[in-house]
């Protein structure tokens, strides 16, 4: 029996890797360049989706991030990590 309160494993990806990488296990962004991408989060049994824009700036380091309306901002080679939970 599965506890549907389980959350399935996702993996991540980067529309542009030259803008931000996406550690596809773990979620880890890490800025590259300035610019704007998209990472997806797809879920590995539904092949459900989720995506947010990321916006890389050169700006002072973060150590946290909210992402509100499916944007996110992440400084030139700093990294930010996307902790998945169920909130519903």
């Amino acid at each position: 029996m599965t506890n549907s309160a389980e959350l399935e494993p996702y993996t991540f990806s980067s529309a542009n890797s030259s803008i931000a990488t996406v550690n596809q296990t773990t979620g880890v962004i890490t800025g590259v360049a300035n610019g704007t991408t998209t990472i997806t989060m797809t879920g590995t049994t539904s092949g459900a989706t989720k995506t947010i824009t990321v916006n890389v700036t050169t700006l002072l380091p973060v150590t946290q991030a909210i992402i509100a309306n499916n944007d996110l901002t992440v400084p030139v080679t700093e990294q930010i990590t996307i902790i998945v939970s169920n909130t519903g």
